[in-house]
This record gives C-alpha cells, sequence and structure tokens, in this order.
C-alpha cells in the first residue's frame, strides 16, 4: 500500500471533519447547507471507506474496524443512505474483516447476502458495473474460503475475461489455490500461476506479486534445498515486505524459515521463524 495514499486519505478526512467558517456561513441559503452537508456526508463515507480497505490490504485489522465505526457514524449524522454502490461496499468490507481477523462463518454470511447475487444485476450503467462487480468480489472471497472447485465454473464467464486486469489475477490465483491433487492438476496450477504472474507484473500490483511468489514457493519448493529454492523464499519475502501486509511477510517469513532449516542454517531458521511469528501474531490478534 502506498503510504501517500493513507496520508492523502486521513488529511481529507481530517479536513473535512473540522469545523470550518464556509460551512456555518450565515449568509448562505438554507438548500446550500444542505447540499454541502449531503455532499460532506457523503464524502467522509467514502473516505473512511477507502481508509479501511487500504489497512485491509496490509493486515490493519483495528484500523479497518475504526474506519467501519467512522463511517456508520458519518452515515447516521448526515442521513446518509447505505445503498447502491457505498451500500454494497460498506457490506462487502464488513465481510473482508471478518475473513481477515478469521472468523469465517460470519464472512461467509456477509458474502451469501442477496445484494451480491451477482447475475441478477443488471450491467449497463456505470454504476450498475461497479455494483456487480463488488458481488463478483464477494464471490471470488467465498470460493476462496469454502476452496470448493464447483464454485469456480459459475464464476469463470464474468472473471476470465473481465475489462479488470486484477480481478482476472485474483480470480487465477483461487484457480491455482483450490485442488491441486492430480498431475492434470498441478499442470494447471502452473498455468495459473503463471498467467497470475505475468498480470501481476503488467498492473505493477505489489500485493498480487507477494501472493504469487509466495504461493509458488509454497508449492513447487516447499521441503526442497537449492539455488533456485533460495532464490524463490527470498524473492517472496522481499515482495511480502513491499506489500507492508503483515499476514504474508509472516507466510513468507515461514517459508524462508522453512527453507534455512532443512538447509542446517540453525541460527538463520530461529531468527526468521521467531520474526514470522511475531508477525502472525500482529496480523491476526484474535486467533
Amino acid at each position: 500500500m502506498d503510504g501517500k495514499a493513507m496520508r492523502f486519505l486521513k488529511e481529507g478526512l481530517a479536513r473535512i471533519n473540522a469545523d470550518t467558517r464556509s460551512s456555518k456561513s450565515p449568509s448562505a441559503r438554507l438548500s446550500e447547507l444542505v447540499t454541502k452537508q449531503q455532499w460532506r456526508g457523503q464524502m467522509l463515507c467514502y473516505l473512511n471507506l477507502y481508509v479501511a480497505f487500504c489497512a485491509a490490504a496490509v493486515a490493519d485489522w483495528p484500523l479497518v474496524k475504526e474506519s467501519m465505526r467512522g463511517m456508520t457514524a458519518a452515515a447516521e449524522k448526515f442521513e446518509v443512505p447505505l445503498i447502491g454502490c457505498l451500500g454494497k461496499l460498506a457490506l462487502y468490507l464488513e465481510g473482508v474483516y471478518y475473513q481477515g481477523s478469521g472468523d469465517l462463518k460470519a464472512a461467509l454470511d456477509v458474502f451469501a447476502n442477496d445484494a451480491f447475487r451477482f447475475a441478477d444485476i443488471p450491467y449497463s450503467t456505470s454504476e450498475q458495473r461497479v455494483e456487480r462487480d463488488i458481488a463478483l468480489l464477494a464471490a471470488l472471497n467465498s470460493l476462496l474460503i469454502l476452496q470448493d472447485p464447483q464454485w469456480q465454473d459459475p464464476l469463470e464467464p464474468y472473471c476470465s475475461d473481465h475489462p479488470n486486469k486484477d480481478i482476472q489475477t485474483a480470480f487465477s490465483l483461487i484457480r491455482a489455490t483450490t485442488k491441486t491433487s492430480s498431475a492434470a492438476m498441478i499442470h494447471e496450477t502452473k498455468n495459473h500461476l503463471a498467467m497470475a504472474l505475468n498480470r501481476a507484473k503488467a498492473t505493477a500490483n505489489t500485493q498480487f506479486l507477494c501472493l504469487v511468489l509466495s504461493i509458488m514457493c509454497s508449492k513447487f519448493f516447499n521441503n526442497c534445498v537449492g539455488d533456485q529454492a533460495e532464490k524463490s523464499a527470498l524473492a517472496a519475502r522481499r515482495h511480502a515486505e513491499l506489500s507492508k501486509n503483515k499476514l504474508w511477510m509472516s507466510v513468507s517469513g515461514g517459508l524462508l524459515a522453512q527453507f534455512y532449516d532443512i538447509s542446517d542454517k540453525r541460527a538463520e531458521a530461529q531468527a526468521t521463524l521467531s520474526e514470522a511469528c511475531i508477525l502472525a501474531h500482529e496480523a491476526l490478534p484474535n486467533l
């Protein structure tokens, strides 16, 4: 996550929350004041949502929860209806929070909400397209949790040729992590990971690069020694650090510690594993 983006979002929140003379001008018309208050409420809701999603990207769940409360408070104070894109984003964020903090049952309940029946959402206007994409993300989250390959087929037509490359990448990653029991499925896994890697590079998506490299290291270099295995583990950790996501920093650290352990580098293994455990506790404090 770009630190500048978070700073700008927080600065925006601070400025809108601050009482200014212009917002309380005695000479302003009532209609102007109402319009300005409505705008202010909408902006507070969206800024809190954006802060929450940025925090979720680095597994900062306390900040996610705080921002969710801020959005709810703004919606109540300024009478902003949580419908349309805003409502679906808020509901999706709730599911993301439950999933990220370890309450998978609650997350699935949210993602199964009727608001996310993406096949029933029209796709003609720009707002409808955004709403259906949010519903599609909820379905992908459910697939990621359940790991049920039967869910892949209904989603594939919506994801494989989606104009948003990140949704294509997400679907490839999920397909690569569902089932790999047979040799044919292992071959498919390699293909999906290769596609995900190429798309992540094309969009310069640090989060996806981190995920792809960690999954590749886990699936193809687990309990392996040698230069290639070490390079894979180091690359996974390096990109996890760039992503600043504590959970994936922990995962990649665990993979590197495992490599050090089977390579008889006991001191490096212990130090790396200890660091990974600390990060895991910070990322998932409730587990």
